[in-house]
C-alpha cells in the first residue's frame, strides 16, 4: 500500500546488551501473550525518518506545511528553532520544559485552527503525503489483533493525522489513541482542541492509573511506563 514503507535494508540496531535481550524475549515468551502489551510512540518510531531519499514529516508539521506558502514554512521553522533545543535540554526542569512544550501545542494548532480543516482535509494530507509508516506494520498489528495483545499509541502529535493513517489502513479498531486532537465545531472545521494536551516529555502520564500487563514493549521515546 502507498502508506507502508519499502523494506529497508540498511536498518541498524544499536543493542547495550545483547544478554539483556535475549533475556527479555525469553520472559515474554514464558509468560505469554496474555501478559504481554505494546505501547508506542507514532512519529519517527512508527513512521520512518527518510523514504527513498524525501525527509518525512512529524504529523504535526505535516498539517501545518503541505501545499503551503514559504513564508508558513518558515513560520513553522522558526518555533521549532525555538521550542526544539527547550525540549531536548538537560538542565531546564521538566515542569518548565512542560509549560514550554504546552505552549508550543497550543501556537502549533492555531495554525491548524486558522486553515479551517475539515476532515477530508486531513484524509487528502495522509493520502497525497511523503510520511510512511514502517514496513511490517501490517503483520505487527495482526499478530496483536490475532493474540488480543493491547497496542496504544501514545503520541504529543496531531491525533487527527495519525488516527486518519490506521483508518486508511484499516487497523483503528484494534489500537488506543491518546494523543492531540482538533474537534469539529458547528461549521463541520476542526477547531476545537483537547485537554490536557499530551506533550513530548509528559507522556507517562497519559497512562497514570492505568492497569497494565507485566510486560509492555515499549517503542519510542517515552519514559519508563514502570514509574507510573
Amino acid at each position: 500500500m502507498k502508506l507502508i514503507a519499502p523494506f529497508n535494508y540498511s536498518e541498524k540496531f544499536c543493542l547495550p546488551s545483547l544478554s539483556n535481550l535475549i533475556r527479555k524475549i525469553n520472559n515474554f515468551k514464558s509468560e505469554g501473550v496474555s501478559n504481554f502489551e505494546v505501547i508506542s510512540d507514532f512519529d519517527f518510531t512508527l513512521t520512518r525518518f527518510s523514504v527513498n531519499g524525501y525527509p518525512s514529516k512529524t504529523s504535526v508539521t505535516l498539517a501545518q506545511t503541505t501545499g503551503k506558502s514559504e513564508a508558513r514554512m518558515q513560520e513553522v521553522k522558526a518555533l521549532h528553532d525555538y521550542y526544539s533545543p527547550i525540549e531536548h535540554s538537560y538542565t531546564i526542569p521538566t515542569d518548565v520544559k512542560a509549560n514550554y512544550m504546552n505552549e508550543w501545542w497550543h501556537r502549533s494548532s492555531a495554525m491548524l485552527i486558522n486553515d479551517h480543516l475539515e476532515k477530508k482535509d486531513i484524509q487528502s494530507l495522509v493520502l497525497n503525503s511523503n510520511v510512511f509508516v514502517r514496513h511490517g506494520i501490517k503483520q505487527f498489528v495482526a499478530r496483536c489483533k490475532f493474540f488480543s495483545i493491547p497496542f496504544t499509541i501514545v503520541s504529543a502529535g496531531f491525533g487527527n493525522v495519525i488516527e486518519e493513517y490506521f483508518e486508511e489502513l484499516r487497523f483503528e479498531p484494534v489500537i488506543n489513541f491518546f494523543s492531540n486532537f482538533l474537534l469539529e465545531d458547528e461549521n463541520g472545521k476542526l477547531a476545537i482542541r483537547t485537554e490536557p494536551y499530551i506533550v513530548s516529555i509528559e507522556k507517562n502520564k497519559v497512562l497514570a492509573g492505568s492497569k497494565l500487563r507485566p510486560n509492555v514493549l515499549l517503542l519510542g521515546d517515552m519514559v519508563s511506563v514502570r514509574n507510573i
